[in-house]
């Protein structure tokens, strides 16, 4: 069987089993089903270039939402192109990770030639390595380090010289912990995504935080129009909708609760998670894995750990006692 290294790519697995029933769910994600409504945006950010004010309102009104100063952040085309960059402008020889975790971090550094350490618990590392990279909440199991955790973290890395990177995307039902207002300071970058929580994966809107130098490194790579104009101007009212958001994060979580008791009941063991998906521990994943997929229903596996499947929300109730019924009949 072809291994996918990230969740979407429905097309892959459509090809893989074309005698599953349509529509598929793909639930291989952690991308809410509960997607912000009002995507109308304006003739004039689709007809021209955009503008700086664009960037500048854009930026605002994230700054705003997270608590940050506006002149530390820049708006990206979602977070992996930052990703891949980064090994280019942080220095450092050795960067320590979790051993779980999302994987793209790791394949970036590595190949830029640095030496990887892993631990289980990434603060382990906190006092041996240049550059420590922290996924908090973590994906896929879904640990969260409180706010006083990560502080205490920050400290530790930059008490010899280092440089901590926190990846924020799946942060906005728990702002409380993030660590986006302290951008701007010395040996912090922190990145987030509004793909997952607003449900806007393919808007592809993201964004870098920190110190100067390092936002001035990515707009001389980025050049002048690495955000649509559409997408600049979704971010402006996404973020800027606080009355959505806490709905939002209420309701995901509300049915997040019964997504997992589903699961449950259907004989899985969830080991982890968020708001927006679900570790779960089955009795043969890949087994599991291939006997959904027959049944149009596509779910995150890994080759790191056999034994678990990730399982995104699925949008209804309909959706889900679909989901259950295909796992009870499961070996």
């Amino acid at each position: 069987m072809t291994e996918l290294s990230h969740g979407g790519a429905l097309d892959v697995v459509r090809r893989l089993f074309p005698e599953a029933p349509e529509p598929w769910l793909d639930l291989s994600t952690g991308i809410s089903p509960f997607a912000y409504p009002d995507l109308s945006v304006s003739a004039e950010c689709l007809h021209a270039l955009p503008t700086a004010s664009l960037v500048d309102e854009c930026r605002a009104a994230m700054g705003a939402a997270w608590g940050a100063v506006a002149s530390a952040v820049a708006p990206t085309p979602g977070s992996e192109l930052v990703i891949r960059q980064l090994p280019r402008w942080i220095g450092g020889r050795r960067i320590g990770l979790a051993r779980f975790s999302y994987a793209d971090h790791a394949a970036a550094w590595r190949e830029s030639g640095r030496e990887i350490v892993l631990a289980e618990d990434p603060a382990d590392l906190a006092d041996e390595v240049d550059v420590l990279v922290v996924v908090n909440p973590n994906n896929p199991d879904g640990r969260l380090r409180p706010r006083a955790g990560m502080e205490e973290l920050l400290v530790r890395t930059r008490a010899h010289g280092g440089t901590l990177i926190v990846d924020e995307a799946f942060i906005d039902l728990d702002p409380a912990q993030s660590m986006s207002d302290a951008a701007g300071t010395p040996g912090l970058v922190v990145l987030r995504s509004a793909g997952k929580f607003f449900g806007l994966a393919g808007l592809r809107l993201g964004a870098l935080l920190g110190p100067p130098e390092l936002l001035a490194h990515w707009r001389e790579f980025s050049g002048h129009w690495s955000v649509s104009g559409p997408a600049l101007e979704i971010g402006t009212r996404i973020y800027g909708d606080a009355a959505w958001i806490e709905a939002a994060r209420q309701r995901l979580q509300s049915w997040s609760r019964e997504v997992c008791d589903a699961l449950r009941e259907a004989g899985a063991e969830i080991v982890g998670g968020t708001a927006l998906f679900a570790l779960a521990r089955v009795a043969d994943a890949g087994r599991t894995w291939e006997e959904l997929a027959r049944r149009g229903i596509y779910v995150r596996r890994f080759a790191d750990d056999p034994g678990i499947l990730r399982v995104g929300l699925p949008a209804d109730a309909a959706a889900l006692r679909r989901v259950a019924e295909a796992f009870r009949r499961c070996p």
